[in-house]
């Protein structure tokens, strides 16, 4: 996955997105065991990456999924469209 790739305010959005719900359910959660507290500081400082320009830093998190960033994906990326059967085409 190359960053150039990927539509960062997109991502961005849907983070800010995550970052209120898990807000509202870490208002539920007992205090011992609210792991949403972990959530929003990962999804703060993913925000703040994006905000300082910092995408290699996401793509090495996430490295092992790629298709987290499915959704944000910019229509003239360089991914592969359909392969020719006629290899001068290719």
């Amino acid at each position: 996955m190359k960053k150039e790739q990927i539509d960062w305010q997109a991502y961005r959005k849907e983070l800010l997105s995550s970052l209120s719900n898990e807000r509202l359910w870490s208002l539920g959660c007992p205090s011992g065991e609210n792991f949403h507290l972990e959530n929003i500081a990962d999804l703060e400082d993913e925000i703040a990456a994006i905000d300082r320009g910092d995408f290699d830093m996401i793509l090495e998190k996430h490295e092992e999924f790629p298709e987290l960033f499915d959704d944000c994906l910019l229509s003239d990326s360089d991914f592969p469209t359909t392969i020719s059967n006629n290899p001068g085409e290719n």
